[in-house]
């Protein structure tokens, strides 16, 4: 049995495991706002220990990275169009401003995406520090299932 339910980090995965008696958890939503989650997940199951998610310009970094990667598999106006979803996801774990957040959305070329980006870039996290850990981030669940167990 795979327990799933919006395990975020690993102290809710290890919860799960321990509660439920889960062979596995299931992993969604939670790595949108923590990308590092997986890499965790195997430190912890290796040695008992692992490290922070990534800080601000780590996950700036791989925003970036993310969105180069869907620009070589389709054309620049479809590539801004597919990653608002992924990027606002980002910018919230992030912690950037929701204007910032806005501005971003708004890119319709490379442009206007680069110019948002350096503006994220430049003013950092609204919350937490830039090389810190950001603070954990809610994610709502749609209506129907519980939010915590």
């Amino acid at each position: 049995v795979i327990g799933n339910g919006d395990v975020t980090n690993v102290a809710e995965a290890d919860f799960m495991l321990k509660s439920t008696g889960c062979a596995g958890v299931s992993i969604g939503r939670g790595a949108l706002a923590n990308p590092w989650i997986f890499r965790q997940l195997v430190q912890w199951e290796q040695s008992g220990a692992y490290g922070p998610p990534g800080n601000f310009d780590d996950r700036l970094e791989l925003l970036l990275r993310q969105f180069r990667y869907l620009l070589e598999m389709t054309t620049e106006r479809r590539a801004i169009s597919m990653f608002r979803k992924m990027g606002h996801w980002y910018l919230k774990s992030m912690r950037v401003k929701p204007a910032l957040r806005h501005e971003f959305q708004l890119a319709s070329n490379l442009d206007d995406f680069g110019q948002a980006v350096r503006q994220i870039a430049a003013e950092g996290p609204a919350v937490g520090s830039r090389s810190g850990v950001l603070p954990d981030m809610h994610i709502p669940v749609p209506g129907g299932p519980v939010e915590r167990w």
